[in-house]
């Protein structure tokens, strides 16, 4: 698969520990060690190229118009008395510091750019839902909200953010800002938050400070990094993915559905951690010298291999791709995709393939500046309409959530939205962050190629999975269950019961057919439903093909 893992394997224990030290070193460092430098304008110039997402973010704009997958919602509940000129002071100095907040996005002359406007009018509609009763006001707040989010930006005007606030009483207000994801990411949301805070206590305490200047503009960093992304520089690190991703096939996991066109619509299921699995997890972790990412992608890694019965497998790991000191206080969108990949063949200990990964992982930073769009054009793969180039699952941690926080007197929460369907890149997600409680999480799964069912059994089994990691973190990875001792009695047991009678009047193929009336729409063997496997009886003589079923192993169509 790549020569690096060769020359690991070759390490003693403690040079890999060595190494790995130094790599670690290397990469707290890298923000310190280069600078990007405000760029050069000509005077009037507000028409500039874009950066390599903001690019891949518009192509997708252009090909779906009206989309509303790439919007980032984010709903907040004011307690407290609220001051609606301080909070619309505050949102217009934000938009005045950050010009990303006053951009459109166009063609010109077949070439895209972004124009950049010197000011922006801020205003916040206001809707009373004084008059409603509780459950009434709550249940109208949900709509609008959902109604909000369905509500498309055109990238040519301004703006590419709105606010709305609901008045649910004098001191219960419930403020709606959607951002499209072309100039917003999710470490911006922390930079808002911030901001938002000191502007708004600022004016309630008159006072009026000169505004902090940016040392750059996310304008500053597209020019810089298409400076930079040429030549020599961009040949190595292409070639160093070229290498590593040699001979990857697809990951082939059993899906519920058939899919004939690609979406980004996506469904959510909810992942729930104990306190106690989170607080084990975070006690290896300090143990192993490593972190919640890598030990959470690590059993992600196990897992996959598990579902779709291979030992080759990637991933597509978003990361904020901030790794400058510029970069750190910017809004704007940053996020970047690496393909990490790992060899699962060996069968090794989980300690063993958690040393492994945490490898790939500090090494794929090192290659991080690599736009995923430009790796896809290099390695040229395979192209299928029902799958995502080089990685069709998703993994991302997040180790700030967004707080309850307070702000000028006001307590303030963060609102989820019922169901709401999430941008879905990839046929499969996993996204983990930490909360307030522990580690919390969602999967986020394309429906036409999975069923609501499956992604609630896996999450089971991702849970599980965890917990017999933190139980006994030094077995092998194929003898770490995943299944609860409850799910697998029911299936090796309670299913297995073969003592029953059945009608011996009847042939097995009349049994079979019996059951398919009873049963029309379940799905049998991954993606074929019953009637169309009696079709298919009718012309072949052959029967059913069997398929093993191993302790431990998922069976689709079963889970």
């Amino acid at each position: 698969m790549s020569t690096f893992k060769e020359r690991l394997a070759k390490l003693s224990p403690e040079k890999q520990k060595l190494l790995l030290s130094q790599l670690q070193k290397q990469k707290k460092k890298e923000p310190s060690e280069e600078r990007i430098l405000p760029r050069t304008r000509e005077k009037g110039a507000n028409s500039f190229a874009l950066s390599y997402p903001q690019q891949r973010m518009f192509t997708i704009a252009q090909l779906m118009p009206g989309d509303t997958s790439y919007s980032v919602p984010l709903h907040f509940r004011f307690q407290g008395k609220l001051n609606t000129t301080a909070l619309k002071y505050s949102l217009k100095q934000i938009a005045q510091k950050h010009e990303i907040l006053r951009t459109t996005f166009h063609l010109e002359a077949g070439e895209s750019r972004q124009v950049i406007y010197p000011e922006l009018t801020i205003d916040i509609p206001v809707t009373d839902l004084q008059n409603l009763s509780p459950e009434k006001q709550e249940a109208q707040a949900q709509r609008l909200l959902q109604e909000d989010i369905q509500c498309p930006f055109d990238l040519a005007k301004l703006p590419l953010w709105r606010v709305k606030l609901l008045k649910l009483a004098e001191q219960n207000h419930i403020l709606i800002l959607n951002i499209h994801h072309i100039i917003f990411d999710g470490w911006s949301v922390g930079v808002f938050i911030r901001e938002i805070k000191d502007f708004y206590e600022g004016y309630l305490a008159q006072k009026n400070p000169e505004q902090e200047k940016l040392p750059i503009q996310y304008v500053d960093y597209a020019l810089w990094q298409k400076e930079r992304l040429k030549g020599q520089f961009l040949t190595s690190k292409l070639d160093y993915w070229q290498q590593q991703l040699q001979g990857l096939l697809p990951l082939q996991l059993p899906t519920q559905l058939s899919s004939q066109s690609q979406t980004t619509g996506g469904t959510i299921v909810p992942l729930d951690f104990s306190e106690t699995l989170s607080y084990r997890l975070k006690q290896l972790n300090l143990c192993e010298g490593t972190t919640s990412n890598i030990l959470l992608l690590t059993t992600f890694f196990i897992l996959l291999g598990r579902y779709s019965n291979q030992d080759d497998v990637a991933v597509g790991s978003v990361i904020a791709n901030r790794n400058y000191k510029e970069l750190e206080q910017l809004i704007g969108f940053f996020v970047n995709t690496l393909v990490l990949r790992v060899d699962l063949s060996d069968n090794p200990k989980f300690l063993d393939l958690l040393a492994r990964v945490k490898t790939i992982v500090l090494e794929g930073y090192e290659h991080r500046e690599v736009p995923f769009d430009l790796l896809v054009d290099k390695l040229n793969p395979q192209r299928d309409v029902q799958q995502n180039p080089l990685v069709q699952v998703g993994f991302a941690f997040q180790n700030a959530p967004i707080p309850v926080f307070k702000m000028g007197g006001l307590c303030i929460e963060s609102i989820e939205v019922d169901n709401v369907l999430s941008n879905a890149r990839f046929d499969l997600e996993l996204h983990l962050w930490e909360g307030q409680k522990g580690i919390e999480g969602v999967l986020v799964y394309k429906q036409e190629r999975f069923s609501a069912t499956a992604i609630a059994s896996m999450a089971s089994h991702y849970r599980t999975l965890l917990e017999a990691i933190v139980a006994a973190p030094s077995q092998r990875i194929k003898q770490l269950p995943i299944m609860t001792e409850a799910a697998q009695h029911k299936l090796l047991v309670e299913w297995n019961k073969t003592s029953k009678d059945y009608l011996s009047d009847q042939c097995i193929h009349q049994l079979f057919e019996s059951q398919v009336e009873k049963t029309p729409d379940a799905v049998m063997d991954g993606v074929l439903h019953l009637p169309g496997i009696v079709c298919r009886s009718e012309f072949c003589l052959g029967g059913l093909p069997v398929r093993a079923l191993r302790k431990g192993r998922a069976c689709p169509g079963l889970f």
